[in-house]
C-alpha cells in the first residue's frame, strides 16, 4: 500500500477523523461501489445553505475511506452550490496522487454520494 498512495491518504484511511454520524444530520445517504465492495453511509448537516458537518460510516478500502474522510474536511463550511459543482478533478487533487481507471470508483465513492444526497 505504501507505494500506491502518500502517508496522508495512509493516515486517513487508519485514523479517519469524520467517522461516525451527525448528530441531527439533515441529510443522509448510502453509496456502493459493488467494484471494491464499499459501503459508505453519509450524514450531513446542513444549516441555511451552509455544511456545517459530515461524517461517514461503514466499510471501504483505504482510498475510499481516506477520500471520503478528507472531502469531509473539505466541504465542512461550504456552500450547498459549490459542492455540487465539484468535480472528479477536485478530489484527485485533494488526494495528490494519480488515480488508475481500476480506482476511480473507490476514489469517487464519497463525492458521488455527497452530490446525489444533497440534490
Amino acid at each position: 500500500m505504501y507505494n500506491l498512495y502518500h502517508e496522508e491518504i495512509i493516515e486517513h484511511a487508519r485514523h479517519p477523523l469524520h467517522k461516525g454520524v451527525c448528530e441531527n444530520a439533515t441529510h443522509t445517504h448510502k453509496g456502493v461501489n459493488p467494484g471494491c465492495g464499499d459501503v459508505l453511509s453519509l450524514s450531513v448537516n446542513v444549516s441555511g445553505n451552509s455544511i456545517e458537518d459530515m461524517r461517514f460510516d461503514g466499510i471501504g478500502c483505504a482510498l475510499s475511506v481516506a477520500a471520503c474522510d478528507m472531502l469531509a474536511d473539505t466541504v465542512k463550511g461550504k456552500n450547498v452550490e459549490d459542492v455540487l459543482r465539484m468535480s472528479p478533478g477536485d478530489v484527485y487533487d485533494m488526494l495528490g496522487v494519480t488515480i488508475t481507471p481500476s480506482r476511480t470508483n473507490c476514489a469517487l465513492l464519497g463525492l458521488r454520494t455527497l452530490q446525489k444526497m444533497l440534490r
